[in-house]
């Protein structure tokens, strides 16, 4: 299974944003398990990155993100995954759309954020976290039997 992981996710673990800590660090130890893969792209990094800065500075923020690339792959988001976005007349926020394209162009079963709202027009199952962990203990299980 591979899940794309939003950027509200990964701002929520490096920051360790209350309430929501919890269950986005949960998330991310879900790469614990072989049949799982978590993937994120570039300009979530950036934007993670971006607010981590704000609260703890350069220097901690390298290190942070450091761990995360070790747990996360990167999806492609470059000049095609915008240029779908723009193309996409469903889409408002062109970066929700770039978000969008990157995990769909990099073969995601999901994409888990605290914002589903934000992708109204995706084809792939856009999931809270919790709901992602139910979904992932469930097929864990199944697994296993």
């Amino acid at each position: 299974m591979r899940i794309f992981v939003d950027a509200n996710i990964l701002i929520s673990v490096i920051n360790k944003e209350m309430p929501h800590y919890d269950a986005c660090a949960r998330v991310l130890s879900l790469k614990n398990f072989p049949t799982i893969e978590l993937f994120s792209s570039a300009l979530s990094f950036g934007i993670t990155a971006y607010f981590s800065e704000k609260k703890h500075g350069e220097k901690e923020t390298r290190k942070r993100m450091e761990l995360l690339m070790q747990n996360i792959k990167i999806c492609n988001c470059g000049q095609n995954e915008v240029q779908q976005a723009l193309e996409n007349k469903k889409i408002g926020d062109l970066e929700d759309g770039v978000q969008y394209y990157s995990a769909k162009n990099s073969s995601c079963d999901y994409i888990v954020t605290y914002n589903q709202k934000d992708f109204y027009f995706s084809q792939l199952p856009v999931l809270l976290p919790d709901e992602m962990l139910g979904k992932c203990l469930h097929l864990i299980k199944k697994q296993k039997k």
